[in-house]
């Protein structure tokens, strides 16, 4: 497929929710290899069915992002097997419906702390 991105890799960290198979698939449509990450290897496989094959444009990785060792390993994982990433796509994350900062509980904040914050860290 020739589009706007050929030739540029774009790992997309939460890519195995709704967002991020949207987002890899418009890259995809523009000619982008993506490294699709996710924290859960069934939804990964799920969502990116032709992923690891032959001329795949999309290849997976499970981590936990919130892990600096896991990160690391990614990191070097994806280098030695995919070649450098041109751009990052950070989904990760998630949810709390409030009406401001002083009704978000501490149990809210240490859940969008880790999977948002120290996710992109």
């Amino acid at each position: 497929m020739s589009g706007p991105l050929d030739g540029l890799r774009v790992l997309v960290a939460g890519a195995a929710g709704a967002s991020g198979t949207a987002v890899a698939g418009a890259l995809m449509a523009a000619g982008a290899v993506v490294v699709a990450v996710g924290s859960n290897q069934e939804r990964l496989a799920k969502a990116f069915p032709g992923a690891g094959t032959a001329g795949a444009a999309v290849a997976t990785y499970r981590c936990d992002l919130a892990d600096p060792a896991a990160t690391a390993a990614l990191a070097a994982a994806v280098r030695a097997e995919q070649g450098p990433v041109d751009g990052l796509i950070h989904l990760v994350g998630g949810w709390r419906g409030g009406g401001g900062i002083t009704d978000q509980s501490d149990a809210d904040w240490d859940f969008l702390h880790r999977n948002i914050v120290t996710t992109l860290r």
